[in-house]
């Protein structure tokens, strides 16, 4: 099976828009909704390339603050327990967000209490939401989870 030709020009397109971030009037809207796309794929490739960039991205320090909090809340939405009208949640959306949540970690800065304060405060969440993971049926969940764990010292 090969990956087919939406999946590779969301791929495309996240590499693409980190180019973008050296622009003045850089859309993060579109960066996020791009970068979704990719960690919620059906092919398992797309996620874990998307993971790739993303953390190379953060480690290299090209985005921005702003792009960085839009995403973590889109992913932090993606790992929220389902809503009334959404009977479940596929399980690559499950894992797409927590390789992004991962990809995000390595580069938390904390320089003041009321940042420390926000940062314990995700921590205590992301940890309840991380031992939920763990026992989910599918295993590439359960493996991102832990990684995910691992990255952010929760574990």
């Amino acid at each position: 099976m090969s990956i087919d030709e939406a999946s590779q020009r969301r791929l495309f397109s996240l590499g693409e828009l980190e180019k973008g971030f050296e622009g003045i009037e850089y859309n993060f809207e579109e960066w996020v909704h791009t970068a979704m796309a990719c960690l919620s794929d059906l092919w398992s490739e797309i996620r874990k390339d998307a993971f790739k960039k993303i953390k190379k991205y953060m480690e290299t320090g090209s985005i921005p603050e702003g792009a960085q909090m839009a995403l973590k809340a889109a992913l932090s939405g993606t790992l929220s327990p389902p809503s009334a009208e959404q009977t479940e949640k596929r399980w690559q959306h499950m894992h797409g967000a927590l390789l992004g949540m991962a990809a995000l970690a390595p580069t938390a800065r904390v320089t003041t209490s009321s940042t420390i304060s926000a940062v314990a405060a995700d921590m205590a969440a992301l940890q309840a939401q991380l031992i939920e993971f763990l026992g989910h049926p599918s295993p590439v969940v359960r493996e991102a989870a832990v990684l995910c764990a691992h990255t952010y010292g929760v574990a």
